[in-house]
């Protein structure tokens, strides 16, 4: 049994002297698609973990420690699995690893359980974004327009994106209760709603908070203002407030220019008959004019054509 205890105390003094890194990658460095990708990734490792432990066989054991020392192995190797299989699809990503410092002595942080209320305050918001797009995985990939205006008949979903600082970076793992509220401040109603558990790990730097209330067709939203709230572990922690207003008529400058086009012809029509009236006038004068021709004639004969 000591023999055990001892070999448990003496893995966990290798892995905490282990050295801390972060991921980077040489063709973005988008917080948003790293973050996507990161939680795939995530997910996509405990999945094969799970699977590759599956086909092991169960081994017996004798006495307790020979199940202790067992057990923590078996532990240990499901880790390996999974930090293993997270490696290797960030890396297909183009992701590489950088070793990072290690925080200082002087870095206070407030340890709580993982359902305390006060544990909201291990993450700092940074910044709250509202943008229109479908229901579908593919808003992650698309380029987003941001603004707390939208017209109705363009906007099918109004999606809400939080970002905040991991304030357990490097430190521990954490778990939050999210919740997402769309309200019709006009009216007083709830018009979406959605509650999510997430999973933030000690290697991320910042987290993102996105989801989108609405449907996948446009022209369903009724015209008023909203409001976009999220709560963390049942505290509000950050909200943006938008509209959804008619559309705006296209206005052209077509008829002024054909006025304008029709007008300037006029205008040198106008110059051209002056010219023609002073030079009868001018012909008159120098007595070239025919005999009996007198100015109105010679206007009415040469500039009324």
């Amino acid at each position: 049994m000591k023999k055990a205890l001892y070999l448990i105390t003496i893995t966990f003094l290798i892995i905490s002297c282990a050295p801390q890194y972060k991921w980077m990658n040489p063709s973005h460095s988008n917080s948003y698609i790293f973050n996507r990708d990161r939680s795939e990734c995530d997910s996509v490792a405990r999945v094969n973990a799970r699977l590759s432990m599956a086909g092991q066989r169960q081994p017996q054991y004798r006495d307790a420690a020979q199940a202790l020392v067992g057990g923590f192995i078996q532990g240990m190797t499901e880790g390996i699995i999974i930090q293993t299989e997270f490696d290797t699809c960030m890396m297909a990503r183009g992701y590489y690893k950088e070793k990072i410092e290690q925080p200082t002595k002087d870095t206070q942080y407030t340890v709580t359980s993982e359902k305390d209320d006060t544990q909201m305050d291990n993450i700092e918001l940074m910044d709250i974004n509202l943008f229109e797009g479908d229901n579908s995985d593919e808003i992650l990939q698309l380029e987003r327009k941001y603004s707390s205006s939208f017209l109705r008949n363009n906007t099918r979903s109004v999606w809400v994106e939080c970002n905040a600082k991991n304030n357990f970076w490097n430190v521990k793992d954490a778990e939050y209760e999210v919740t997402y509220i769309y309200t019709n401040l006009d009216k007083g109603l709830i018009t979406g709603k959605r509650v999510e558990t997430r999973n933030v790990r000690k290697e991320w730097e910042t987290v993102s908070f996105l989801w989108g209330s609405g449907g996948q067709q446009s022209g369903m939203w009724e015209l008023g203002t909203y409001s976009a709230e999220i709560l963390v572990n049942g505290k509000e922690f950050a909200s943006a407030t938008f509209t959804i207003t008619e559309d705006k008529p296209v206005v052209t400058e077509k008829k002024e220019e054909i006025q304008t086009e029709q007008a300037k012809p006029e205008i040198v029509e106008e110059k051209k008959d002056n010219l023609c009236e002073l030079e009868c006038v001018r012909m008159y004068k120098k007595g070239l004019l025919k005999k009996k021709v007198t100015i109105e004639k010679c206007i009415k004969e040469m500039c009324d054509k």
